[in-house]
């Protein structure tokens, strides 16, 4: 559990250590392991060797003598002389008076192998070889104890080195290990560094990419594309905020300013006509705080919003019949029921605001029509007036851009109109664009069919 919560440079130069460990120790075992086999083989070869000893030594002399000089041999060597019965006939001088190492059976007796156990003498451990020989006519086995003693030193010297060894290496795994996760990682503490510096008044703030392309490299462009993100939000509240501060001040000021004349002469002031401005100027501020709420709800969690079946021609008739001043007439056109998946009140908000937008242009008619062309379904808003520059046509869809900029306050929208439409549209994943309709213009929105 601890080392869970340990850092990365910890968790990985300790998995590193581990597994190098594991490695090590089992490559031990299998080095020890080799080596004492290595030692040890040459011995049941070498018994054979002494036992032809013996035999010759019983042929040169006639008659085998019962103390056994001792045989030349690469390792201390023990001979003892085993007749069929069980009885030593002959034995080396320090194995005289002792009992048969090994007694002859016939599961024993193996004329092309050896017999291999270990016991320990003098603090020794020896191995024992029994080989079958013709002595003197008899049939005899010859049991050849060779000291191990040489061969357990070599050994330990291996398991020595290897448990000072083992130790170091892990030591130095480790070390490395952590140096090199160290390097690997500083790059990352870098542009953590980096970014952690970063708040509204560092705008444009960087961190600096790799000249390469990896790992290292991709984070610090998603990192740079996570601030160019974050600047452009910020940007957008500045100027939303500058924007919605300065159409509210507008009425604020008109109403105070109203009420400041009319106080000053009271007995003069028309006060119906102060109060119908006022009224006006409150109906304005009204409609601002509303756009102002429906961009908040639009920009909010989808799964907040509402989706329902929605036909789109019921939308339509919906938002002209709520079309307060009608000052040119709208015509509706639907050649088949479309349906889409989104929430009715937002879509019937984006048709209102593009008729209402058409209606401001207009010279004569407005024209809404509404069709299907494979899996969108079509909303186009005409009319006949003066059109959009192709140069405003991506600008009249951000917030508080006006066109005509003559235009009074009283007689034009909130500035909010078309930003909500773009807005929700895109909410329901769809687009919205303006083209010529010559005269005029065509608002063109585009939603996905309900499935």
């Amino acid at each position: 559990m601890r080392l869970k919560k340990a850092s990365v440079r910890t968790r990985i130069a300790v998995a590193a250590t581990l597994a190098v460990g594991v490695v090590l120790i089992a490559a031990g075992f299998v080095l020890i392991s080799v080596v004492r086999s290595s030692l040890e083989r040459p011995i049941a070869g070498e018994a054979k060797v002494r036992a032809a000893d013996v035999v010759t030594l019983s042929s040169s002399s006639g008659v085998l003598p019962s103390t056994i000089p001792p045989l030349p041999a690469p390792w201390p060597t023990l001979v003892q002389v085993v007749d069929s019965r069980g009885d030593v006939i002959a034995a080396s001088r320090e194995l005289e008076g002792e009992p048969p190492l090994l007694v002859p059976t016939s599961s024993r007796r193996e004329p092309t192998g050896s017999t291999y156990i270990v016991f320990k003498e003098h603090r020794q451990h020896w191995q024992l070889n029994a080989v079958t020989a013709n002595v003197e006519g008899a049939d005899v086995t010859v049991v050849v104890a060779t000291s191990l003693a040489q061969a357990e030193r070599s050994t330990r010297l291996v398991e020595i080195a290897l448990a000072i060894g083992i130790p170091v290496l892990l030591l130095l795994v480790a070390t490395l290990g952590w140096i090199l996760v160290g390097r690997a990682l500083r790059p990352v503490e870098d542009l953590r560094r980096e970014v952690a510096g970063y708040d509204r008044s560092t705008g444009g703030r960087r961190v600096p990419e790799p000249p390469t392309d990896d790992e290292i490299a991709r984070l610090a462009r998603t990192l740079n594309a996570l601030l160019d993100r974050l600047d452009e939000a910020n940007g957008r509240q500045r100027r939303f905020i500058a924007d919605a501060s300065h159409e509210l001040r507008s009425p604020v000021a008109n109403i105070r300013a109203a009420m400041e004349i009319a106080l000053a002469h009271p007995d003069s002031t028309p006060w119906l006509e102060v109060a119908a401005d006022v009224l006006d100027q409150n109906a304005r501020m009204g409609r601002l705080v509303d756009d102002l709420l429906l961009l908040g709800r639009a920009e909010a969690d989808p799964t907040t919003r509402r989706n329902e079946q929605v036909e789109l021609h019921a939308i339509i008739d919906a938002a002209i019949a709520s079309q307060v001043d009608m000052r040119v007439p709208v015509r509706s056109h639907a050649a088949t029921a479309v349906y889409v998946t989104g929430d009715a009140g937002q879509l019937e908000r984006v048709v209102e605001n593009l008729v209402a937008n058409a209606q401001r242009h207009a010279a004569t008619a407005v024209d809404v029509s509404v069709s299907r062309h494979g899996r969108w379904a079509v909303i186009d808003v005409t009319d006949d007036g003066p059109g959009v520059a192709a140069a405003d046509r991506e600008r009249v869809f951000q917030r508080f851009v006006r066109l005509d900029s003559d235009r009074s306050p009283r007689g034009g929208g909130t500035g909010l109109g078309l930003a909500i439409v773009a807005e929700v549209v895109a909410a329901h994943g769809g687009t919205v664009s303006v083209t010529d309709a010559h005269p005029g213009a065509v608002f063109t929105v585009r939603l996905p069919v309900a499935s």
